[in-house]
């Protein structure tokens, strides 16, 4: 530790703040014939959080599995809401004709709380907030279909097409006082969710 000439602060050279994580990763997968009508292939990869500990400075710590806010997303990897459970989800049907492949998938994010208005003895001394709206205290969870097809001609061409979030699913909104500039942004959380609703796609690749 050193003595800054200006106002004699002590500064210290350590890093004193701590992230610590526990969970469950699961990727899996499973494919089988189905005769005539062709081969399908399914895959699950999720994330199953049990822990997700903040220690800001010794002596303070608080878990923000299934929070979210200025305190804990902040805080988190990339800015999102802290879902206890999350996962993809895609059933691949490989036709029996050569060359065609459809994709159904299935992406989760489980809901969320405001973390101002978690029990944890931890964040009391954090909830001064004011201008909270009623709905602002959970995040609900979300479902998104995505769809894609796939054809290849002649063993070097192939087309895909596609929709993600087929349905137009809208993301959970709240307003700016529990909206931290930054990891929210239109009043959403665009790293969790799809802020941009239904997005059609096309493309096609062609080897020389």
């Amino acid at each position: 530790m050193f003595e800054t000439p200006a106002g004699f602060v002590i500064d210290t050279l350590e890093n004193i703040g701590e992230i610590s994580s526990t969970g469950l990763d699961i990727d899996a997968t499973y494919a089988f014939g189905m005769g005539s009508a062709g081969r399908m292939k399914l895959n699950l990869v999720g994330t199953l959080l049990d822990k997700f500990e903040f220690t800001p400075q010794p002596g303070v710590s608080y878990d923000c599995v299934g929070l979210y806010g200025s305190i804990c997303s902040s805080g988190s990897p990339n800015g999102a809401p802290v879902a206890k459970w999350r996962h993809r989800f895609n059933a691949a049907w490989s036709a029996p004709w050569q060359g065609m492949d459809v994709v159904l998938g299935w992406r989760y994010f489980d809901s969320a709380k405001r973390d101002l208005e978690d029990s944890q003895e931890s964040l009391a001394f954090l909830r001064t907030a004011t201008g909270v709206f009623a709905s602002d205290s959970e995040l609900g969870s979300r479902s998104y279909v995505d769809l894609s097809a796939a054809m290849t001609f002649a063993e070097k061409i192939t087309v895909r097409v596609g929709a993600n979030n087929i349905l137009d699913k809208d993301p959970p909104l709240n307003g700016g006082a529990t909206c931290p500039t930054g990891p929210c942004n239109g009043n959403t959380w665009p790293q969790a969710y799809d802020a941009l609703g239904r997005q059609i796609f096309a493309t096609a690749r062609i080897e020389f």
